[in-house]
């Protein structure tokens, strides 16, 4: 595999994970709508999902050289 082609399958997979977080996001809104801070519980684990997987997406494509340094 090429390192274009590894890049655009850790970038597919990465878009795949945001709709997957997403979708939970969406879902625990509404399972958590009838609790205190509910929504701001969905909203932490939705943000702390996106960071780790900006993070692994930012690791994987310096791993196969699509990206300058990793910070």
């Amino acid at each position: 595999m090429s390192q274009k082609s590894d890049a655009e399958a850790i970038e597919e997979a990465y878009r795949a994970k945001l709709n997957n977080l997403f979708d939970t996001f969406v879902r625990t809104m509404m399972d958590w709508s009838g609790e205190a801070n509910g929504e701001k519980r969905s909203l932490d684990q939705f943000t702390r999902g996106l960071k780790f997987a900006r993070r692994a997406r930012e690791l994987a494509l310096a791993a196969v050289g699509a990206q300058g340094d990793v910070a």
